[in-house]
């Protein structure tokens, strides 16, 4: 495909002025405005000819013919470009040549309004230039990004956090890279320093040799680390949780919304293999907020000793907490915590201490 310029690229799709912006769905392939959901009903019918034009829906834009190459374009420009298609969601996408290394491509994808760059690899096989995307040899860019449109099409390869995997794959192979030039430039030296040996003082050379010597077999180590660091990152990417679990951070999640007990909700998530979720940091408890979808049990109580909260997984005491206003504050008679909202009269999620009789949905933890 042709490369087309950025500038040309940012002009040639707009919004429609009357559009919630933040809701942008859709987009009319003839007049190139996309358009959020009541203004393809209500409003975009009134243009002429309107019933002939082809609208689609944003997630489907970019598995189409439209360019993907945008040649030689800084890593600033190629962020200030897809930082504009924003309101289409993750997975909006270019391939650009390096400025300052020609020859070498890489792919740009936004993730989380966040752009992420990956350089797409090459090698020579049969004396043909193969471009490779984790062990998948391609004979053209074309094939390349057909290749990753159809494969993005599965959930777990369109996931956020499987990008963020991919691309600290990708910078621990580069160290791992460097460290195996800067090792073999090493050997090289060594090589010329021993030939050395009959020429020059003998002693000095010979300081010269185990000082280098002692810095291969440390990068010795590093290469092992480096490249037992990127097996187990890439054993990781193909992990998977039970059905109906969720994935998060080398754990599974599950969410129950039936109504039971504290315990009763304890001993249902022992039976699945698992137990009641913990809340270790600030990170964990807001990727669960984000996943509730009404009140659950989590695993913290004290109900061993009135005042020692404590998780119910490993019998730790709290290191990290999200309480509401003002709690906890039911004393002897709430014992269990939950995520709390509605029935706590808040508009946000938070720890509320409760009767563990009182019934709740709850959520089940393990290791994956």
């Amino acid at each position: 495909m042709a490369a087309q310029s950025c500038v040309n690229v940012a002009q040639s799709a707009f919004v429609c002025q009357l559009c919630d912006h933040n809701k942008v769905e859709w987009k009319c392939e003839e007049c190139g405005i996309f358009l959020c959901s009541r203004c393809k009903e209500k409003i975009h019918p009134r243009l002429k000819s309107s019933e002939k034009h082809r609208i689609v829906s944003i997630q489907d834009i970019w598995k189409n013919n439209e360019p993907w190459n945008y040649g030689k374009m800084t890593r600033v420009e190629a962020d200030t470009l897809l930082k504009k298609y924003k309101h289409m969601g993750d997975g909006a996408f270019l391939v650009r040549e390096s400025r300052t290394l020609t020859g070498n491509y890489i792919l740009s994808i936004l993730i989380k309004d966040e752009t992420v760059h990956l350089r797409i690899h090459t090698k020579e096989e049969s004396g043909q230039l193969k471009y490779d995307f984790n062990g998948n040899l391609f004979d053209s860019l074309d094939n390349y990004i057909e290749f990753l449109k159809h494969d993005s099409s599965d959930k777990s390869s369109n996931n956020p956090f499987m990008w963020m995997m991919i691309k600290q794959i990708d910078r621990t192979e580069t160290r791992l890279n460097k460290v195996h030039t800067l090792s073999h430039k090493n050997h090289v030296a060594i090589n010329s320093l021993k030939g050395m040996l009959e020429k020059h003082d003998v002693t000095d050379i010979e300081s010269k040799v185990q000082s280098l010597e002692d810095c291969c077999k440390k990068q010795k180590t590093q290469i092992t680390s480096l490249e037992s660091n990127v097996s187990t990152q890439k054993r990781e990417c193909h992990r998977t949780c039970p059905q109906d679990w969720m994935r998060y951070m080398g754990h599974c999640y599950l969410f129950v919304y039936k109504k039971v007990t504290w315990n009763t909700a304890k001993n249902e998530c022992k039976q699945k293999g698992g137990y009641l979720v913990k809340v270790e940091n600030a990170a964990d408890n807001s990727w669960l907020i984000l996943a509730l979808n009404a009140e659950v049990w989590i695993g913290l109580s004290d109900i061993q000793t009135e005042g020692q909260w404590r998780w119910t997984s490993d019998n730790i005491g709290i290191s990290f907490s999200y309480w509401l206003s003002h709690r906890p504050n039911g004393g002897r008679g709430e014992n269990c915590v939950n995520y709390c909202k509605a029935i706590c009269g808040q508009n946000a999620y938070g720890w509320n201490d409760l009767s563990c009789n009182y019934q709740l949905g709850y959520v089940c933890e393990k290791q994956n």
